[in-house]
């Protein structure tokens, strides 16, 4: 079963806890870092948002109460005899993943984002993240839940095949496309 509303983490059991992720910079300048952390009530959310809310969207929604900040990480707890052993992060949303680490995605067969999955500062809850996505999604057929940390590809599921790299074909290509140029220096690719 797919968790992806809050009536669905609600029917299953997950809890729902927060923390601020500002960090200890604002602008050039250091400042204490905020701790602030608390679980929340998962019936008043559902009450509040509404049971069809979407949890990758939950953390666009949220603002630390202590600093203000608008840079706070959502963790969701499933039930211990779920199957699930892992805390897995929903991303805010795809334009503020600046200060997230590392992203799951799921892609679908023409190479395009279906979904984010999950979104982390840590790398860990990443790939904790990761691991239950590969048990717990439905791929069809050239489809891709992918890991990467920043822009750097950490992990995909299936494996990526790629083509042998060919350094004469790359080479002649190249001489191929700068034929029409103007006359300077030659890059060969090794």
């Amino acid at each position: 079963m797919t968790i992806e509303t809050l009536g669905d983490a609600l029917r299953s059991g997950w809890r729902v806890r927060v923390r601020c992720a500002f960090g200890n910079r604002a602008g050039l300048k250091s400042i204490r870092e905020c701790q602030e952390a608390k679980e929340l009530d998962l019936p008043s959310l559902v009450w509040t948002r509404g049971r069809n809310f979407p949890l990758a969207r939950l953390g666009e929604r949220m603002m630390c109460p202590a600093c203000g900040s608008l840079k706070v990480t959502v963790m969701f707890d499933p039930p211990a005899g779920g199957g699930l052993a892992v805390q897995v992060a929903a991303a805010p949303s795809m334009d503020r993943n600046a200060g997230l680490k590392a992203t799951v995605d799921h892609f679908g067969a023409n190479g395009s984002i279906r979904r984010r999955l999950a979104a982390a500062v840590h790398t860990e809850i990443a790939r904790g993240a990761f691991e239950v996505a590969i048990r717990e999604v439905e791929l069809d057929e050239g489809e891709q839940i992918i890991l990467r940390q920043g822009s750097s590809l950490i992990k995909a599921y299936p494996e990526l095949t790629r083509a042998p790299h060919d350094a004469a074909a790359v080479n002649a290509e190249y001489a191929k496309l700068r034929e029409g140029l103007p006359k300077g220096r030659t890059r060969r690719w090794k």
